[in-house]
């Protein structure tokens, strides 16, 4: 453990609309400091207008908030489908607060500058076309600039990200003869909170933030029963699925039979259809709510999985293989994913050829809709995982 640190801020900048991926991005430096801060001797300051700066006059009020920001080491720009509004000098304070970094940058050589721009799906209809024609300029612009930025699906696949980009940053900070930073008392102002139920622990979690080798250790284990509680439910969801499906079939093979043979009765059929929708809405109603929950689980998983993986990359000596067995190790979730994910685009077409019986039952727009989004939920995870492996493993 050191006896000072150097204090390394970072401006979040995006427009309003971006407050989960803004809180994504403070937990993160929280959690840099957590880890590799305690040992290495350096805080992350995540600087925001709304934590660091207050109602003031001036001619302009972003004038006013980059004037309270001050000085930062890393600049870190997100941006969705919304670019702003006018500064008086500029189309956004997005925009002039990129334009005043990339100033810095040209002339001082800092700060340093990342920006992430979201790629998910969205619904033209619900976007302000003006804003997103804006957003796609100013992505050109930091091209010009020469300004690498990357694109994220979703908040999983943005925490991976931002973990390794800031940490690629952070170090090149410390490692520069030019760097100085602000020096400051080290205080046991950090703790691991997201390390239940060990931080009211005062004995453990001082060793947690003293020794690598047991915080990964606690961190691979976190991340063990979050990614098991999450294929868990994976398996739940092809167990119903399945069933489902086969009361589908059941269904129609009945209904086949019937057009084949009109006088035979309907009795049957309408029993097997009758039943198989009762299950269709009750499967929908409890996949609705267990997707946030798989969601929330396969995120906090790979934030876990990839702090542990990084604490020891840098700092345990000999341990790349072990991390290489690690990520080879979720090739079987991704195929539990793929798996499932088939099986699902499979049921939507047997919900069709439901439909075009002409069976007047339950409406299958939600079903249709619901198992939609979560075949995308399940390629993006994958995504993200590969992302992982390649922040970790390939030096992203």
């Amino acid at each position: 453990m050191v006896d000072s640190i150097r204090n390394i801020r970072v401006f979040i900048s995006s427009p309003g609309d971006l407050q989960k991926e803004r809180e994504i991005v403070t937990e993160i430096c929280n959690q840099i400091t957590q880890d590799l801060g305690q040992i290495k001797g350096f805080r992350v300051d995540p600087v925001k207008w709304e934590t660091h700066s207050i109602s003031a006059r001036a001619e302009r009020s972003q004038a006013a908030i980059s004037a309270q920001v001050g000085s930062y080491d890393i600049y870190l720009g997100l941006m969705g489908t919304y670019f702003g509004t006018s500064t008086g000098k500029y189309e956004s304070g997005t925009e002039e607060e990129f334009e005043e970094a990339i100033k810095e940058n040209t002339e001082k050589g800092e700060p340093k500058i990342q920006f992430y721009f979201s790629s998910a799906k969205v619904d033209l209809d619900n976007v302000d076309l003006a804003q997103y024609g804006r957003v796609k300029e100013f992505r050109n612009k930091l091209e010009n600039y020469g300004v690498y930025y990357r694109k994220f699906e979703d908040l999983a696949q943005l925490q991976v990200l931002v973990r390794s980009g800031l940490q690629k940053s952070i170090f090149e900070l410390l490692e520069s003869v030019d760097y100085r930073g602000q020096v400051e008392p080290i205080t046991p102002v950090t703790k691991y909170t997201d390390l239940k139920p060990y931080n009211h622990l005062k004995n453990l979690e001082k060793l947690l933030r003293a020794d690598p080798d047991v915080s990964s250790s606690f961190l691979f284990k976190d991340a063990t029963i979050l990614l098991n509680s999450y294929t868990g439910r994976l398996n739940t969801v092809g167990l119903k699925t399945n069933e489902f499906s086969k009361l589908l079939l059941d269904a129609l093979r009945e209904l086949d039979g019937l057009n084949k043979n009109p006088n035979r009765s309907q009795k049957k059929a309408v029993r097997l259809t009758t039943r198989a929708f009762e299950k269709f809405e009750e499967f929908v109603y409890w996949l609705a709510h267990e997707i946030p929950k798989m969601d929330s689980e396969f995120m906090k998983s790979m934030s876990d999985m990839q702090r542990a993986s990084m604490l020891m990359a840098n700092e345990i000596p000999g341990s790349q293989d072990d991390l290489v067995s690690l990520f080879d190790s979720m090739e079987l979730t991704k195929q539990q994913n793929m798996s499932l994910s088939d099986a699902c685009e499979g049921s939507i077409a047997e919900i069709q050829n439901v439909q075009e019986t002409g069976f007047d039952g339950l409406s299958t727009k939600a079903y249709v809709a619901l198992i939609a989004d979560f075949v995308e939920f399940l390629k993006r995870a994958n995504d993200t995982m590969d992302t992982a492996r390649e922040t970790v493993l390939g030096g992203g």
